[in-house]
């Protein structure tokens, strides 16, 4: 951060103002565990309010997920001022302001499944209103039980930029003509906005996979340790295996090099063409006139402050898809908008506003 000042007279001083800051962020995780779909549910038990609690489920394999994540944020602000006595009655100020905020990368997390080739029983424990819930597998689980089902990369990019450029003045009355005027502040100003967000998101699954394709060395076993232990709780399975989320991509794109992403042709493996591309510009315009009063009435004083202030608005908002011609009812995911083939195009919309916002306060004095 950097301001410079300088005066240029006794009358007109200029400020100008630098700000930059930028953080990076990385992340990278491990899920594990298994979804207990009620389909293969062994045994149960069912509250009061018709919620599973304890459950056995059969055909379960023990799944991972590993889970990336890179971002960059980036922030800069650029400002000038003026401000200029015109005479001892009247100060303009002119301000200049342009900054903007990005952030670089996926706003979700890269992801790639893993699943084994050995199905067993799991048995969830529930860990009640003050607990935590346990799981064990009546099967102890290897590195070389392991294959990838899939993986998801994403990337994006979104920034919100702005313009702002403002006049302002003062009038103060230092005569004897309407006296009962203290002061009028007066403006203009105009504010340009500009949204944008950009998703890329590339989906693929793996081809006939099988344990043999992944290097049992990806699979590191690590045990929970004293995982939760201030619930006093004892986790049945206690271990799950780490995962180097970059050495997992390189394997997957090694066993899957001619998988395509079926929703736009994006062969193995990145985060393919832009998905998703949202704007939003705006434009407000506004300018303002207020008169500072005051005067006496029955030896009591009377402030009064009366304004007016005008704002006219105009927005576009653009978005990026295909254009749906008919909708359809689907069992698995409800409904769905079914477009003509044609590909995805820009489909602005425009909207604006006028208001006039008038102000009056009163203040007596009665003692």
């Amino acid at each position: 951060q950097v301001t410079f000042q300088f005066a240029f007279t006794d009358n007109l001083i200029g400020t100008v103002d630098y700000t930059y800051s930028n953080v990076d962020f990385t992340a990278r995780g491990v899920m594990f565990g298994s979804w207990l779909g009620g389909w293969d549910t062994i045994d149960a038990t069912i509250n009061e309010h018709g919620a599973f609690t304890d459950v056995v489920v059969g055909n379960r394999a023990y799944d991972h997920e590993v889970i990336w994540q890179e971002l960059t944020n980036t922030n800069k602000s650029l400002g000038v001022n003026l401000e200029w006595m015109l005479s001892d009655s009247l100060t303009l100020t002119f301000d200049a302001h342009n900054s903007s905020a990005a952030v670089d990368g996926g706003e979700l997390n890269d992801s790639i499944g893993f699943t084994t080739d050995v199905k067993t029983n799991i048995t969830h424990i529930n860990g009640g209103a003050n607990g935590i819930n346990s799981f064990s597998y009546d099967t102890v689980f290897g590195a070389e039980n392991y294959y990838a089902t899939g993986a998801t990369l994403r990337d994006g990019y979104k920034e919100n930029e702005m313009d702002q450029y403002q006049l302002d003045g003062v009038w103060e009355n230092l005569g004897d003509r309407f006296s009962f005027v203290n002061s009028v502040q007066f403006g203009v100003s105009r504010v340009d906005s500009a949204f944008v967000k950009k998703t890329n998101i590339g989906t693929f699954g793996a081809l006939n996979p099988s344990p043999a394709d992944y290097d049992d060395s990806l699979f590191d076993r690590t045990q929970l340790g004293g995982f939760m232990s201030a619930f006093n709780r004892t986790i049945g399975t206690s271990y799950y295996f780490d995962i180097d989320p970059y050495d997992a991509l390189d394997a997957f794109i090694a066993n899957n090099p001619d998988v395509i992403d079926p929703t736009d042709d994006t062969v193995c493996c990145s985060p393919g063409e832009v998905d998703t591309n949202e704007r939003v510009n705006e434009t407000l315009d506004s300018a303002y006139v207020q008169v500072n009063m005051e005067t006496m009435i029955k030896d009591m004083p009377l402030d009064i402050v009366a304004g007016i202030r005008y704002e006219k608005t105009d927005i576009e908002a653009i978005s990026y898809y295909a254009r749906p011609t008919t909708l359809r009812w689907d069992m698995i995911l409800g409904m769905i908008a079914i477009d003509d083939g044609s590909g995805k195009v820009d489909s602005p919309r425009y909207g604006d506003s006028t208001e006039w916002l008038p102000s009056l306060s009163m203040a007596l004095g009665i003692t």
